[in-house]
């Protein structure tokens, strides 16, 4: 601090003469100096908190503002097929999803999710979409398969209508019409690993039919 700030003035002056120097140091130091210090040590800190909690309200109001995914951009194509959910559909569609990517919990393309599943409503707009009707699951197996092994004889129908080949053969060599002819406890077995419903009357008669 310049000398001059200490000692000029006339109350400087008097305090020189009546405490003399040091006494005029004592003075301006509780006078000056341990209120800048005050200064210091709280309002400083105090300022600078308050300026941080200011840049965070405003972080936040934008963070607010800003739109939010919406639950449909949240759901993954396996699970808005499995649901039927039509609009998340819509979305993975303007996205550009692969629609014959394989789930990697499962190995189903979503159109064979769409037949296990039995969405019948969900399996023609993927199809509209551009999934292959003849896409391979992990197995080797197409939706076709699929549509034979668990009775689905609508979608079978509708699969056929749009290319599906009746002579695929999955990693085992089979065909759908030998997928049609397969076990019942595998199929309840498949049924309760996908969690996903089955009416095995339904089911019974549309294996027949797509048998026949």
């Amino acid at each position: 601090m310049p000398v001059f700030f200490l000692t000029s003035g006339f109350f400087t002056a008097m305090l020189w003469r009546t405490r003399g120097v040091k006494g005029l140091l004592e003075h301006r130091f509780r006078r000056l100096f341990m209120p800048l210090v005050f200064t210091l040590i709280t309002i400083a800190p105090l300022t600078y908190w308050i300026n941080e909690q200011l840049i965070e309200a405003t972080l936040q109001r934008a963070r607010d503002a800003a739109p939010s995914p919406s639950e449909d951009s949240k759901v993954n194509i396996w699970g808005a097929v499995k649901t039927g959910n039509r609009e998340a559909l819509k979305v993975h569609f303007a996205k550009g999803t692969d629609l014959n990517t394989q789930d990697p919990q499962t190995g189903l393309t979503p159109l064979s999710w769409a037949i296990f599943a039995g969405k019948v409503e969900t399996a023609e707009q993927l199809i509209s979409a551009g999934a292959d009707v003849n896409g391979k699951n992990r197995d080797g197996g197409t939706p076709l398969h699929e549509a034979a092994f668990m009775g689905r004889d609508q979608i079978a129908r509708i699969l056929l209508q749009n290319g599906a080949d009746v002579e695929a053969r999955d990693e085992n060599g089979e065909t759908p019409l030998n997928r049609a002819q397969a076990d019942w406890t595998d199929i309840y077995v498949r049924v309760r690993e996908l969690q996903v419903r089955l009416d095995p009357v339904k089911a019974y008669y549309g294996r027949t039919r797509i048998a026949t």
